[in-house]
């Protein structure tokens, strides 16, 4: 155990955790399901951390989590096999130890820009507002007439005349 760590894994005040990961982590927020037990047993979590070589996953507190089970990812449609390497109350770090393989469970999930999606949509709708100015323009007559307004007598409410 590291000299800058006390009993429970936790640093000591001005002190900094070094970085043993093989590859860089990316903070995300994806939903997962882990498969044990031949794939017969499942438990909902989510992936926090990502890296090339494993993750972190918060899992609800009862979950009991087994040494080794399978990760389906959600949104990117992959599975992998995983190995436990440690456990602080519901926060759970994994190593990858398989090759990233689709999920029977999730399909990826394809991600534009919001420009991508509603260009078309723009684009015609800008047409038909072009489209109403011309035709307002057109269907104006050239001289407003005046009207009078009607003088309508007004009603006597209560009064006897």
């Amino acid at each position: 155990m590291p000299d800058s760590e006390d009993k429970g894994g936790r640093l000591e005040l001005g002190q900094q955790r070094t970085e043993r990961r093989a590859s860089r982590r990316s903070r995300v927020l994806k939903s997962g399901l882990a498969a044990y037990n031949e794939q017969f047993s499942t438990f909902p979590c989510i992936v926090r951390n990502l890296s090339e070589s494993g993750a972190r996953l918060d899992l609800d507190e009862l979950a009991q989590v087994p040494p080794s089970f399978v990760l389906h990812v959600g949104v990117d449609g992959y599975q992998v096999e995983c190995e436990r390497v440690w456990r602080d109350g519901r926060a759970c770090g994994v190593k990858f130890v398989g090759e990233k393989t689709h999920s029977p469970y999730f399909n990826p999930q394809k991600v534009g820009t919001s420009e991508q999606h509603f260009s078309p949509y723009v684009e015609r709708a800008m047409r038909m507002h072009e489209h109403l100015e011309n035709t307002r323009e057109e269907s104006r007559p050239a001289v407003l007439e005046a009207r009078k307004p009607r003088r309508e007598p007004h009603p006597t409410f209560g009064r006897r005349t």
